[in-house]
């Protein structure tokens, strides 16, 4: 996946796709706006059912309640909620890949499959997934994070939250 280095206002680097692989994907399909929260536990939203194998979601979300986190799950199986998904931890600042749900136990090695998040939840966030076959790449704002994943159990795309609440507008996915 190539990714393009893009210099933040504050000095620092960050990612992004290159615009050129943007158009790609054909055109996107919007996904209407919608408010998820939760007061304890986590609280799904499903985005499409099948997505596909290769696509891209975008979306800005918003975060409230001093939500815990919020993920994005991909290959998912609807009748069996097996899925994959990157799942942003903000209370360890942290952005990682899982499986989920996370048993039985050692699916998969994920040491390393993670990335620093410096904010915690304030504000509007852009979030794009792109999944080609079995590589999955997650941006939020402008950190990025690859993981490949091999035993795909559906197709359905999802938006999580825990613990709080999330508004999730511009959402749109675009398939190949």
């Amino acid at each position: 996946m190539p990714l393009e280095i893009v210099q933040r206002a504050d000095g620092t680097l960050g990612t992004k796709l290159p615009d050129s692989m943007l158009g790609a994907f054909g055109e996107a399909k919007a996904v209407e706006a919608f408010e998820l929260s939760c007061e304890s536990g986590k609280v799904e939203q499903v985005l499409a059912a099948d997505a596909g194998s290769t696509y891209m979601l975008d979306a800005d979300i918003e975060l409230g309640g001093n939500a815990a986190g919020f993920s994005v799950k991909f290959a998912e199986d609807a009748e069996t909620g097996l899925a994959y998904e990157f799942r942003a931890n903000l209370r360890e600042g942290k952005l990682e890949f899982t499986p989920a749900p996370q048993y039985p136990w050692f699916q998969v090695n994920n040491m390393g499959l993670e990335r620093p998040l410096f904010f915690k939840g304030e504000g509007t966030h852009h979030v794009r997934l792109v999944v080609d076959d079995d590589i999955a790449t997650i941006f939020v704002d402008d950190v990025a994070l690859n993981a490949r994943f091999c035993n795909k159990q559906g197709q359905g795309v999802a938006l999580t939250v825990t613990d709080g609440a999330l508004k999730c507008a511009n959402a749109t996915i675009a398939s190949l």
